[in-house]
């Protein structure tokens, strides 16, 4: 009988602004945003947009239907930033005198780039422990890889960073920029996230976020990063991987065909046109493939071919699941029910 697994579909919930606020002064104090901001030399006077303020600014103009700064200079003259800054007297609040989001948008061009990436890894790894033990798993964090493009409008300095698309040979109006990231398998939080331009791959770029990754993490990527440049970053950065490939390369892996739940250790070796970057070792990856057929009701059932090279002993019976479909446990063990979420708002309310 082949080993066929059933999986749950998992709801999509968008948490309010309200609810966040409290999340977000919690996550990034202002002491650590000002710790991330020495190293690059600017001076902020923290007068009415602090980079506390600036940092939620960033956070809600993503969040809110309306996008603009605009949108986010009434924000925080409604009050909403008032609670992220008590130095002075008066609120935010009440010491915006005009409309105009000049002041606004002059502070968001002088928060370097770097304080950004800094609160991206430093907030997925402080959310991640308010799910306690059901936030890893055996002792690892677990994150998802995915890519997409994102459309820009041709401003200037975007086209001379990324170039304009072009479609059979002839340039478009839109510039497109290829974006990688990470997200946590338990909270959904970003983890790391490399863009480029379109010329570069989906393959380059995840092996720069798995330069971001804690070392010991478990990385699980689609058909799309089931290539050997993928894994050897995973090896070269200490990061384990479990990594969907195509039939025709996992066969050739395994040797020959696989039924369903089966699994062959296998000595994955890079072809002569396989990309290798000079600073990483070309030495073969000792791994294991599986082949598995997922059957969900009411939807055609998917095949999966993966390869990791996590050892078997860190593979309990209980947990051989694992290694049977795209991710860990928790993937399985609380599709559906939303338990992950209830466990960090419970941590919330305390």
């Amino acid at each position: 009988m082949e080993d066929i697994i059933y999986t749950q579909s998992q709801p999509k919930g968008k948490p309010s602004l309200s609810e966040l606020l409290p999340v977000f002064e919690e996550v990034l104090p202002i002491h650590l945003l000002r710790a991330w901001i020495q190293p690059s030399g600017k001076r902020f006077y923290e007068r009415l947009f602090t980079p506390l303020i600036l940092g939620w600014g960033f956070l809600f103009q993503r969040l809110n239907e309306d996008h603009t700064c605009d949108a986010a200079g009434s924000h925080v003259a409604r009050g909403a930033g008032d609670p992220l800054d008590t130095r002075h007297q008066e609120p935010p609040s009440r010491r915006i005198k005009a409309e105009s989001t000049a002041a606004y948008s002059k502070g968001r061009k002088r928060l370097p780039l770097s304080v950004l990436q800094e609160a991206l890894r430093h907030t997925g790894q402080v959310v991640r422990p308010w799910l306690g033990a059901e936030g890893w798993w055996f002792g690892h964090p677990v994150g998802l890889l995915d890519g997409t493009t994102l459309l820009l409008r041709p401003e200037p300095a975007l086209v001379a960073h990324y170039g304009r698309h072009k479609s059979r040979g002839k340039e478009t109006y839109w510039v497109v920029m290829r974006v990688v990231a990470a997200f946590c398998l338990g909270t959904g939080a970003l983890l790391g996230v490399a863009e480029g331009a379109l010329q570069l791959s989906e393959q380059a770029l995840a092996a720069a976020v798995l330069a971001q990754a804690v070392a010991g993490s478990v990385y699980v990527g689609d058909r799309n990063f089931g290539i050997f440049q993928v894994a050897q970053a995973a090896r070269h950065y200490n990061v384990w991987t479990v990594l969907r490939m195509t039939r025709q390369r996992a066969r050739a892996l395994a040797g020959r065909k696989l039924h369903s739940g089966e699994e062959l250790r296998g000595r994955w070796t890079p072809r002569a046109k396989d990309h290798r970057p000079p600073n990483m070792s070309a030495d073969p990856i000792e791994g294991r493939v599986r082949f598995v057929r997922l059957e969900r009701n009411g939807f055609r059932p998917g095949e999966l071919d993966l390869f990791t090279a996590l050892p078997a002993c860190s593979l309990p019976a209980a947990g051989r699941q694992v290694a049977r479909g795209v991710g860990p446990p928790l993937c399985q063990e609380h599709a559906g029910d939303g338990s992950a979420h209830r466990q960090v708002r419970r941590h919330r309310t305390g």
